[in-house]
């Protein structure tokens, strides 16, 4: 029961280094900007984005080398990589220093990510799998609040300090170096060829569009309070954090909620994060917005388990890291889209500025929830397949 506890924890602390390697250092920006004054604005704002770029491909090679490589081996390798990377960033001297360091932590992300995930498959089946998914949901976002509030308060003496944050990879490599087995333990099989079904390019699909949209939140948040008078850098500071915990509440719940809702559970959490968007369009107060925040925080809080829930039963165990590193990049790449798509979007109406990206947001996820119902409703769908475990 211990070791079982152990393993849970190793196994988990993967998952806490994901969403927070970029958030740790977007408290800071604003005085990296100031330090490298003299550095293009591309530049500065490839700080943040960059390692999101080099985790697209980068993921996907991970799911190809976790075939042929030791998951642990492939594990401790992105960990060594992601602390370097991270930490590096504050003794940048210059600007490219900085991207290169940002680079090398994208690498050990894109490492890591699917690995979070897959272990979890290699591990776990049935209810168990499902609780855990939620639970690596929860701990990511408990992850990036904590880190964030931590790197804030360092950045408050000097932006360099604000890169200790992620040191927390030691402590990572600690825990799964002594109770992370490698998972082949478990039967599963390597140097086999994975031939992935066509319902795993599907979930990624979904996941890129699910991104896509999401992302109009964190992308437009900042400016969309500070231009209705609601609040600077502190209140945005808030309503990030609201809206992670609201992924962290539901994720801690995860298995409770799935077990309830069955299958209507994408279609509910995708209704829920329509409606907070529709309610940010119209809000004139700091509550609606929070409210609202922390309703769309909730419904991607169901969501993402269930992605990777449903695509880790479509394949072997042995193919999970494969399957799972498609669906990884499919959502990287939808956060680097959302901006440039919507931004096109925008222009049906110049007039109508934030709000009108909120509504059309909104809107596009409450007509998804809805024709997603009438299939469950009155689409006599088949019995689901039995897990593989």
């Amino acid at each position: 029961m211990e070791n079982q506890k152990l393993l849970k924890a190793a196994v988990l602390s993967v998952s806490l280094l994901t969403i927070m390697s970029s958030a740790v250092i977007s408290p800071s920006l604003g005085k990296i900007s100031q330090y490298f004054a003299d550095a293009a604005p591309t530049s500065i704002r490839l700080i943040p984005t960059l390692p999101q770029l080099i985790v697209i491909p980068v993921s996907l090679l991970a799911g190809q080398l976790a075939l042929a490589v030791k998951k642990r081996l492939l594990l401790m390798v992105g960990l060594a990589l992601y602390l370097v990377g991270g930490v590096s960033g504050g003794l940048a001297a210059n600007i490219t220093m900085l991207l290169v360091s940002r680079a090398i932590l994208g690498i050990g992300v894109g490492l890591i990510m699917p690995l979070s995930q897959s272990l979890i498959a290699s591990f776990f089946t049935g209810e168990e799998r499902t609780k855990m998914m939620g639970y690596s949901s929860a701990v990511s976002n408990l992850g990036a609040i904590v880190m964030v509030l931590a790197a804030g308060s360092l950045a408050a003496i000097n932006w360099r300090l604000a890169f200790l944050a992620y040191l927390v990879a030691i402590g990572v490599m600690l825990l799964t170096g002594y109770y992370l087995p490698e998972p082949d333990s478990n039967g599963e099989d390597h140097g086999r060829t994975v031939q992935l079904p066509a319902g795993v390019y599907g979930m990624a699909f979904l996941a890129f569009l699910l991104m896509v949209v999401f992302y109009t939140l964190p992308v437009n948040l900042a400016i969309f309070l500070q231009q209705e008078g609601l609040g600077g850098p502190a209140v945005s500071g808030l309503a990030v954090s609201i809206l992670t915990f609201g992924s962290f509440v539901v994720g801690m719940v995860f298995g409770w909620i799935n077990r309830i809702l069955k299958r209507f559970s994408p279609a509910v959490s995708i209704l829920f994060m329509g409606l907070g968007f529709l309610v940010l369009s119209n809000a004139s107060d700091l509550t609606s917005v929070l409210g609202s925040v922390f309703t769309i925080g909730a419904g991607i809080g169901v969501i993402s388990p269930i992605l990777m829930v449903t695509t880790s039963r479509m394949v072997p165990a042995y193919g999970a890291s494969l399957a799972l590193s498609l669906i990884s990049s499919a959502l990287f790449f939808g956060q680097f889209s959302s901006p440039l798509i919507f931004n096109l979007l925008a222009k049906l109406n110049p007039s109508g500025g934030i709000r009108f990206i909120f509504q059309l947001t909104g809107t596009t996820l409450i007509a998804g929830a809805v024709f997603f119902l009438f299939l469950l409703v009155f689409w006599n769908r088949p019995e689901p397949a039995k897990e593989i475990s």
